[in-house]
């Protein structure tokens, strides 16, 4: 079991087993059971009929590293965190040394930091390190719900 989970290309299902990510549909972001989907787990959970808010699609395709933009990211990221009420990605900058730096605004200090880069990290392929705007309440909660 330690091997499969050294292989960067095996990812931890919500049942608790190890598979191959082209064999992941999805991800879900439930606290009760987070982890990656397959179809099965998709069919039994029902969770598009269901319109789960936790639940999201597997991007499809590869990014391309060299031609995405900051943009991108940002939309991207967005998505990813979209179940994380109270937070909102403003910015990307790429490092010099490879990897994203995400800028955010947050209204609260209850989600772990760590996990929401290993999120990201997995959707976007490269090292991503989240940094909190220094704002009061008042200017972050505009920059969380301004659209």
């Amino acid at each position: 079991m330690k091997k499969q989970q050294k292989n960067s290309h095996n990812r931890r299902c919500i049942d608790g087993r190890i598979i191959g990510s082209s064999k992941c549909v999805g991800y879900c972001q439930c606290e009760e059971h987070r982890g990656y989907l397959t179809k099965k787990h998709m069919k039994d959970h029902n969770c598009i009929k269901k319109g789960c808010f936790h639940y999201l699609p597997k991007i499809k395709g590869k990014i391309e590293k060299d031609n995405i933009s900051a943009d991108d990211i940002v939309k991207t990221a967005s998505k990813v965190l979209c179940g994380y009420e109270g937070v909102r990605i403003t910015r990307a900058s790429k490092e010099i040394n490879g990897g994203w730096i995400l800028r955010y605004a947050t209204i609260t200090n209850e989600y772990k930091i760590p996990e929401m880069e290993r999120m990201l990290e997995d959707v976007i392929g490269e090292m991503v390190t989240l940094v909190k705007l220094n704002c009061d309440f008042d200017l972050s909660a505009k920059l969380v719900f301004s659209i």
